[in-house]
Parts: C-alpha cells; sequence; structure tokens
C-alpha cells in the first residue's frame, strides 16, 4: 500500500470519529436500498510502461445495487456505509469481455447542504471489496487480447477511493436519492510486477444509482445551552 493512500484512509477514520465524537441535536439514522448501473474499465500498464496494442477496450455496463446505513452525528456532515453487489470489467465490442463480480464495502463521510426537503451531497472514503466469480467471451485471435482473456486472476480482493455526488429529496413516504460515483481501484487483480505480464491491473469503475431511504431516528433540533 502506498503511503498517500494509508495517509488517506487514517485521515479519513480520524475524520469519522470526530463526527460520532459531536452532540448533534439534530441527529439522524437513516437506512435503505439503492440500484443503478456501473460503466467499469482496467487500467492496464505493460513492462515496457505501454498499455497494450489492443487498446480499444471501453467500459462494460453492469449491475450495481445494496444496502445504506447513515449516522449523522453533526450538522451537515455524516458517516455512511454500504454493502454492494457490482459488476466490474472491461471490453472491446463485441470481440472480447470480461466481467468481474464483486461485493464491497465503502466507509465514505457524507457531506450535505440544503433545506430540509431537499439536499445536495458529496461522498468521499476508502472501499474494500472481494472478487466472488467472474465470466469472459473472446472471439479475438490478437496476441495482447489473448493475454488479457487468459491472464488468471492473482488477486480477488481489492481497496480504493470512492468519490461521489448527488442530490436528495426528503419526503413523508421516505428519501429518493440519485448519485454518480467514480471509484479508483488501488488493487491489481491480475499479477503486477517486473516478472509479469503487468506492472498495473487495476479497477476504474463509474456508477449511477437510485435510492429509498427512511428516517428510523430523528431528534428535534434544540438551541444548546451553555
Amino acid at each position: 500500500m502506498k503511503i498517500t493512500q494509508l495517509l488517506l484512509i487514517i485521515i479519513f477514520i480520524i475524520f469519522c470519529n470526530n463526527i460520532f465524537a459531536q452532540n448533534y441535536d439534530g441527529a439522524e439514522v437513516i437506512i435503505g436500498v439503492k440500484g443503478g448501473v456501473s460503466l467499469s474499465t482496467g487500467s492496464f500498464l505493460k513492462l515496457d510502461g505501454s498499455t497494450p496494442k489492443q487498446n480499444t477496450y471501453y467500459h462494460r455496463l453492469g449491475g450495481y445495487g445494496g444496502a445504506v446505513f447513515r449516522y449523522s452525528g453533526e450538522k451537515y456532515l455524516a458517516f455512511q456505509v454500504e454493502a454492494n453487489f457490482m459488476q466490474r470489467g472491461f471490453q472491446q465490442f463485441n470481440d472480447f469481455w470480461r466481467t468481474f463480480n464483486y461485493i464491497e464495502i465503502p466507509l465514505l463521510a457524507h457531506v450535505f447542504v440544503g433545506a430540509k426537503k431537499f439536499r445536495w451531497f458529496v461522498n468521499l472514503g476508502p472501499e474494500v471489496s472481494f472478487m466472488i466469480n467472474e465470466i469472459s467471451f473472446s472471439s479475438s485471435t490478437n496476441d495482447d487480447t489473448k493475454v488479457l482473456m487468459t491472464e488468471p486472476i492473482k488477486s480477488r480482493f481489492d481497496y480504493g477511493l470512492n468519490f461521489g455526488t448527488g442530490f436528495e429529496i426528503h419526503t413523508k413516504a421516505g428519501i429518493y436519492q440519485l448519485e454518480g460515483r467514480y471509484e479508483l481501484g488501488f488493487g491489481d487483480f491480475f499479477a503486477a510486477s517486473p516478472a509479469d505480464n503487468f506492472l498495473r491491473a487495476a479497477n476504474r469503475n463509474i456508477t449511477m444509482t437510485l435510492g429509498w431511504l427512511i428516517n428510523i431516528k430523528q431528534k428535534p433540533r434544540t438551541t444548546r445551552t451553555k
């Protein structure tokens, strides 16, 4: 793990600890579900510093969804954890594609602004994930494609950084949410070293989701007294 990546995770943990430590009169406990689509590809680097010659692969469309838990311990700040199923991978038209099915757990700082019924928010934080299986197809005879399609999975564990933004509408029937998110993978799913075919083989993902949430605990905001 790179030093900068480790520092980001440590800063995030300290930030979340400060959120829970506050005594917020309007504390919320929010749970819900979300679903949508993922657009994923691989970030590859060969031993000579180049990308594979068959470098016209595109984002692979997949499914994405899961459960959300959020606790706000301070005004405009919250801690959010999710448990999601996500399809990642890469493809080149109909010549080849490879899909990786993951279970992921993002740990997010949730920053929001807005009125009682409408909020704009930003989510930022690390995530860990585990590949449960994969599906692939290829009709190409290109040498680079053969390497991409036959290279065995070295590590099913991945970790990375999430950044997302969107808005929520709070109603009596629940909270309706729309979010777009970018996930930057730090781990390599193929073996990545000077002795292997690649120096880097990491996930890059974009997701778009709709969510339905409910606030199961909201204390009335009161004026603090000294």
